[in-house]
């Protein structure tokens, strides 16, 4: 302890050198208090930039699905997000495996039909981009049966994963879906690399 002094041998030697916190790699560094004291500390490194803290936790229950907004129907692809397996923190959270989200699958095109005329409309959702080593399902809920999912992927390993939703509306009338989409971690070591996922809403009269 004591206020800084000239540099010691033996500490430049430790200062920088590999240590491990939470089971997590850091770099050992150096702190003088106020009072003196010399703290030595393990040092994680900060999320990549493009791997930012995710935003949407905590969301590992339907009931916290974290609601995107709405899906129009453009027949393209209207959302995209990044999601991971890691908390606010961005650190690994062991307890974080099911990542759930809200839409509303939403009519907006207003081409002609004949009044009273059935319209016909398929949701896609993709899940991609999942880290090699991985192996992650997709599954699609109706918010009036969120029990039992209304579409899968289970796909092995880290492969692209689409479920898909057809539903009906009535041209003149308002329509819409809501849909719940979880993101299932199976198997391979948690990490906080991104995966992306896609929405698209289509009509066909």
């Amino acid at each position: 302890t004591g206020p800084p002094g000239p540099a010691l041998t033996s500490v430049d030697q430790l200062l920088g050198s590999s240590c491990t916190r939470n089971d997590t790699t850091g770099t050992l560094s150096l702190t003088y208090l106020a009072d003196g004291t010399a703290v030595f500390k393990c040092v994680l490194a900060a999320a990549p930039p493009d791997v930012p803290a995710d935003q949407f936790e905590p969301n590992e229950t339907l009931s916290a699905a974290f609601n995107l907004g709405d899906v129009p129907d453009s027949g393209t692809v209207s959302l995209v997000i990044n999601g991971t397996f890691h908390g606010l923190t961005g650190g690994e959270n062991p307890s974080d495996v099911r990542d759930w989200y809200r839409i509303r699958a939403i009519k907006t095109s207003t081409s002609f039909c004949w009044p009273g005329s059935s319209q016909d409309f398929r949701l896609t959702v993709q899940l991609a981009g999942i880290p090699v080593d991985r192996n992650y399902d997709l599954h699609l809920y109706l918010a009036n049966n969120p029990s039992v999912p209304s579409a899968s992927s289970t796909n092995g390993g880290n492969a692209n994963e689409e479920a898909v939703i057809n539903f009906q509306g009535e041209c003149g009338a308002a329509t819409s879906l809501v849909v719940y989409a979880e993101v299932r971690w199976l198997s391979g070591a948690l990490t906080s690399a991104p995966y992306t996922l896609t929405f698209k809403l289509e009509r066909f009269d």
